[in-house]
């Protein structure tokens, strides 16, 4: 046997080993002996508030923003236990930092199944970090109204890209009925920010619909 086949088999082996090993964990695991309530406990102490952290793409890779979602990501995948708890911390607050992401967002929350059901009634907030060019302005509006229609329970929605906001990119119309949380980064213009709260005010003066809480602007 030669070298580079002796290798081969080794890894192979090694990776049939790591298989077992993995067949084994997921079986016998006190992981998925953990009761759904102290899974969340645990969580609520080892994933930072949301409001303590910064989504800002200048922070890098590697900031507190970061390191939380790495850490929510993996929790998914340790067992099915896990993931079911894990997934509510996932989807809870979502951030979209490229403009791909919102399309991919939409199509998750779009499909048929049980499994999409129960992801859009976890989306609580979603906050737009990237750049939205003029060509994509229609396809981004549509984006964002459908998933807004998608998810029931989504109450804040911010703008905090600091790239400037175009003119038509953040139709009202798909606002009105349940965001009670508005944020704006303050380089949307002052004609744009009049407008929507303009059409938000009109919309919100109606007793049925929700309350604009509350409006910030750095």
């Amino acid at each position: 046997m030669t070298p580079e086949q002796s290798q081969g088999y080794v890894v192979r082996k090694n990776n049939f080993k790591s298989e077992t090993w993995l067949i084994c964990f997921s079986k016998y695991s006190v992981a998925n002996r953990i009761s759904p309530e102290l899974l969340v406990l645990t969580f609520n102490r080892a994933i930072p508030p949301q409001a303590l952290l910064d989504q800002a793409l200048c922070s890098g890779d590697r900031s507190p923003w970061c390191h939380s979602l790495r850490l929510m990501k993996s929790i998914v995948l340790v067992c099915r236990s896990w993931y079911k708890v894990g997934t509510g911390f996932l989807y809870q607050h979502i951030c979209i930092r490229r403009l791909s992401q919102l399309e991919c967002l939409r199509q998750t929350l779009y499909t048929s199944n049980s499994s999409s059901t129960y992801l859009r009634a976890l989306v609580k907030s979603l906050a737009i970090q990237c750049y939205i060019p003029e060509e994509f302005v229609p396809e981004f509006a549509e984006n964002l109204c459908a998933i807004m229609k998608l998810c029931p329970f989504l109450s804040t929605f911010g703008y905090t890209s600091p790239c400037a906001l175009p003119p038509s990119a953040l139709p009202t119309s798909c606002l009105k009925s349940q965001v009670t949380h508005l944020q704006l980064h303050h380089t949307v213009h002052y004609f744009n920010l009049v407008a929507i709260l303009r059409d938000l005010q009109d919309h919100l003066s109606i007793p049925s619909y929700p309350i604009l809480l509350r409006l910030w602007i750095p």
